[in-house]
């Protein structure tokens, strides 16, 4: 029984499978790296966009407090609205019902960007509680489960096999060394 050629033979395997478990590493943490950078710039972007919201929030209740004191005025020298005056107020419900509407966008975007920046401190990453940074449907995470499933029970199997061969190997080397030729060995071994 030629041990030596499974075992060149598993090895060929075992390097292949290593070269492309470190491929698939690389790539990962390549696409880790730009996902973090495209967060960074997303949170740069988010606090400008949250200032601006409160810049137009504070311009807006200036603008209400002046309009309110130029409709009063106006009442006490003209008791009736103008179509102007009317035509003003409805553009000020418009563009009260936007900003309501902007709040609840930019309220929205803010617990996405903190529950997706807590999920990606490195903590997160480190302790497992990030499961996979791309969005895939539950039949091909499935999928993977079951591949992953699929090679640790190859691995298992190669390993079996591995270890069988190094006793098979150390028998023939004992024998061996006690002064038997080859084919002695291996018939010990039948």
């Amino acid at each position: 029984v030629n041990v030596v050629t499974p075992i060149e033979e598993m090895s060929k395997i075992l390097n292949s499978r290593r070269d492309l478990l470190k491929e698939m590493h690389d790539h990962q943490a390549a696409e880790l790296e730009r996902l973090t950078e495209l967060m960074e710039e997303f949170k740069q972007k988010h606090e400008s966009n949250v200032k601006r919201v409160k810049e137009l929030e504070a311009n807006a209740t200036k603008l209400a407090e002046r309009s309110s004191a130029v409709l009063t005025a106006s009442r006490s020298l003209h008791p009736h609205i103008t179509d102007a005056e009317a035509a003003y107020f409805k553009d000020l419900q418009r563009y009260e019902s936007t900003c309501n509407k902007w709040d609840e966008k930019v309220t929205q975007l803010k617990k996405m960007s903190t529950s997706s920046c807590d999920a990606m401190s490195a903590g997160a990453i480190q302790n497992g509680e990030v499961r996979c940074l791309v969005d895939l449907p539950t039949e091909k995470i499935d999928v993977c489960h079951k591949m992953l499933r699929g090679e640790a029970q190859l691995l298992k199997q190669l390993e079996q096999k591995v270890k069988e061969s190094i006793d098979v190997v150390e028998k023939i080397s004992k024998s061996m060394s006690r002064g038997e030729t080859a084919d002695t060995a291996r018939l010990r071994l039948v």
